[in-house]
């Protein structure tokens, strides 16, 4: 049975929960009932909204709160319940209780108990508290924005939180009541911009900053005070990290030199007068677009004419690609460099997408970015921008991005350990430009300034480390000079490089453990052969590959619905021109010193790239897990059981924690070598999955058992587990015990095959927790 958490059941949101899917479920349009589970949620504000609508007679009930929404609600008021139709009032206090802003019940009847709770929420919001509902407070109710300080990987700010509260009091009612948690956030750089339409008289105020509040823009100077501008302006700087000390609207000799500050590190002309580009600078990723900067960046090859073309417009520096179909050539620097300009190199290959980025990546794209610099002759000391090309969310950051440059770190260590010494910096959003300089895995950002619209840009402020700012795409020159570019804000950090220099070498470094040489000579050569039968299919080829290399011990029944049939026509092929697979050389673990099962790994493996998906959320993931680490669990199960009984152990936990992974001198099913070959198996499987035209099991097999091995844990939990240690006890108990029957059918199926017992949720609760805790040893042993 599996395990239900309660601790965190709000019981007047269960209430109010029961209460919608009772009255509105079965309404026309209105989907499907919402989960009943006692907890907040978008799920439950957006029921409640389209409950709000149903009665108010909108037909065509929707999750948001829009302009026809906003126009046909009604301004609820405490003591007019004659006039107000009950449903309305609960659906209100359905939501207080939701937002954690207590109506004292929930009857319908708007007492002082909802008008209490209406004005803290108003005061928390930065509004005047006199507890009436207009049409926009019913719309702040209903969403999930938090009005008190809130806490999250930072903490917030109380400052930033009154400037959330005064931009509410002054324009909500055009702008809607904005989140007042601490946090500068796109709502809030919204928001600033609409102050900025609303005080200029802009028509048709919107807070994106086009055409007509540009024109509107006022110039704001020294001695301009009282008025809200210069309020704005304080906030604005105070936002993008330069403090004006208060809030006054006083535009003194001291707010002068922060604007002066600000105006320095922003490149502008450092005069303290707020005009159009340093507003732009303040509220817009791009700044002002129109300023012109010394720097373009380009996939255009710069042939002679193009580069007469640049140096005619100014620019000084030119960001060109290390590798693609966009790749730098070495006449091409020849080129730019007799022309007088400078270069920065940028690597890019896929990173347009999130799939794109993994810790083993990052270590493929600095091997390969090295040797492109060396090749073209780049000096040691550059710096190499690593590109993330895409609106990157937080989750990503820490799942995908900051594994990757961790990938790309190391590997670029490894060559400065050998005399090749390169620098790393980004190409991407602010906001990951940030976090990945102050985690001291880059030294320079180049900003994708451009991507205005993007969560990392809009309400983040620049980085501290920004050399380069990309804020317009246009052309320059005519003729054979013609160029698409993009205009690039240059900050002096970096100003890339002049020349060649002819003593820089690629590197020969020796990171292949001699011990596996001879396998993976012999997998590729199996791999070219599979490739060649295949009709040179990359992905084909990987899985004839795997079938062989499991054949002989992974080809039981069991194993077609979990790792798919064996081409045996493929099998008996590759036996004849290289023997079976058990006369393959030995597979070593540098960091272990153990001889690894391959043939255990490679059926793991298999088994992934058949399941084809990772989503712990799906079925086909868990069947792709028997295969591997759930299925080593559940053979495990006896050798702990029988210790635990023979009373070789005080517990259950005790043993199998011994069990796990133990060193080829123990007894058991699950040693050590099908540990490592679990692990192994999810982090290959992954990148062969996600890079699955142009990946092939050779490779990826070659490259991780050079250098990604050394972290394969992490690797791993993050793949599997979301880097979370409890949900590897949480995934392994809940597949040990759920009666999904997809997952039952192969557990007992697996049962049988091993001749295992049944065993008891309690038992379940042993194993799973020493497997987390098992693997928890090994992530502590990874840097």
């Amino acid at each position: 049975m599996e395990k239900i958490n309660t601790s965190n059941i709000d019981e007047m949101v269960l209430l109010v929960q029961r209460w919608v899917n009772f009255n509105y479920s079965n309404r026309f349009n209105w989907g499907e009932p919402i989960p009943e589970n006692g907890r907040t949620g978008w799920t439950t504000m957006y029921a409640l909204t389209r409950a709000l609508q149903i009665e108010i007679g909108i037909t065509n009930p929707v999750n948001a709160f829009g302009p026809a929404t906003l126009a046909a609600c009604p301004t609820l008021i405490q003591g007019d319940n004659a006039h107000v139709n009950s449903n309305i009032v609960r659906i209100l206090q359905g939501a207080m209780w939701c937002k954690g802003y207590s109506p004292g019940g929930f009857t319908g009847n708007f007492g002082p108990g909802t008008e209490n709770g209406v004005k803290m929420m108003q005061e928390h919001a930065g509004l005047e508290p006199d507890g009436i509902v207009t049409p926009r407070v019913f719309q702040a109710m209903l969403n999930m924005d938090a009005y008190r300080i809130v806490n999250y990987g930072d903490d917030g700010d109380e400052n930033v939180r009154l400037i959330q509260q005064r931009l509410n009091g002054n324009y909500y009612t055009i702008t809607g009541v904005q989140p007042a948690d601490g946090h500068y956030s796109r709502d809030t750089n919204i928001a600033l911009i609409y102050g900025l339409q609303i005080e200029a008289n802009v028509s048709g105020a919107n807070g994106h900053y086009g055409p007509g509040t540009r024109a509107a823009t006022p110039t704001i100077r020294i001695g301009d005070s009282g008025s809200n501008f210069v309020k704005l302006i304080q906030y604005s700087l105070y936002v993008n990290n330069y403090n004006p000390g208060n809030f006054d609207g006083d535009f003194n000799l001291s707010m002068e030199n922060t604007i002066k500050e600000f105006q320095s590190f922003y490149r502008l002309t450092a005069d303290g007068i707020v005009g159009l580009n340093t507003w732009m600078a303040l509220l817009v990723s791009t700044g002002n677009p129109d300023v012109k900067g010394t720097g373009i960046d380009t996939s255009n090859t710069i042939t002679l004419a193009r580069a007469q073309t640049l140096k005619a417009d100014g620019r000084e520096i030119v960001g060109r690609y290390l590798t693609g179909s966009f790749a730098l050539s070495s006449s091409e620097l020849n080129t730019l460099y007799g022309a007088g300009l400078r270069v920065f190199p940028i690597y890019q290959r896929f990173a347009d997408h999130a799939e794109w980025f993994s810790y083993n990546q990052g270590i493929i794209d600095a091997r390969d970015a090295v040797r492109a610099a060396t090749t073209l002759k780049f000096p040691y000391e550059t710096i190499i921008y690593f590109a993330i090309d895409f609106d990157v969310s937080l989750q990503q950051i820490n799942n995908l991005i900051i594994p990757y440059f961790e990938g790309v770190n190391e590997e670029i260590q490894r060559n400065r350990d050998v005399g090749a010494p390169y620098r790393i910096g980004v190409y991407g959003p602010r906001y990951a430009c940030t976090v990945l300089s102050n985690n001291g895995l880059t030294i320079s950002s180049f900003v994708s300034g451009m991507s205005t619209g993007f969560f990392g840009n809009k309400g983040h402020p620049l980085p501290e480390d920004w050399a380069f700012n990309q804020v317009k795409e246009h052309s320059i020159g005519t003729g054979a000079g013609a160029l698409e570019i993009d205009n690039l804000i240059v900050s002096d950090r970096d100003r890339g490089v002049a020349s060649k220099d002819y003593n820089v070498s690629s590197p020969e470094i020796e990171d292949y453990v001699a011990e596996n040489l001879p396998f993976m000579n012999k997998l590729k050569d199996l791999f070219n052969f599979a490739y060649e039968l295949s009709g040179r299919d990359n992905r084909i080829a990987s899985i004839l590959t795997l079938n062989y290399l499991r054949s002989e011990n992974y080809s039981s029944n069991i194993w077609t619905p979990i790792a798919g049939a064996i081409d045996w026509n493929f099998v008996e092929a590759a036996e004849q021109r290289f023997g079976k697979p058990s006369d393959f050389p030995i597979l070593y673990d540098p960091v272990t010193g153990t001889d690894m099962d391959f043939m255990h790994m490679t059926a793991t493996l298999n088994a992934i790239l058949f399941q084809k998906t990772f989503s712990i959320g799906d079925n086909l993931a868990h069947l792709s897990d028997f295969a591997g680490w759930l299925g080593d669990l559940i053979t495990v199960f006896n050798d702990a059981k029988d210790a635990y009984n023979e009373g070789r152990f005080n517990s259950l936990y005790d043993a199998t924690y011994y069990y796990i992974g133990h060193t080829s001198n123990s007894a058991g099913h699950f040693p050590l070598e099908d540990l490592l070959g679990d692990m192994d198996a999810i982090v290959i499987g992954r990148a062969l999955d996600l890079n699955d035209t142009t990946a092939n099991v050779y490779e990826e097999m070659d490259t991780y058992y050079r250098l990604g091995y050394r972290r394969r844990f992490k690797q791993a939990a993050r793949v599997r587990f979301e880097y979370n240690r409890e949900e590897i006890y949480n995934e392994a108990y809940r597949l040990l015990t759920t009666s999904n029957p997809i997952i039952a059918l192969a557990r007992n199926q697996f049962k049988e095959a091993f001749d295992v017992d049944d065993w008891t949720g309690a038992e379940a609760d042993s194993v799973a927790r020493a497997f987390r805790d098992v693997c928890s040893h090994w992530l502590d042993k990874e840097d």
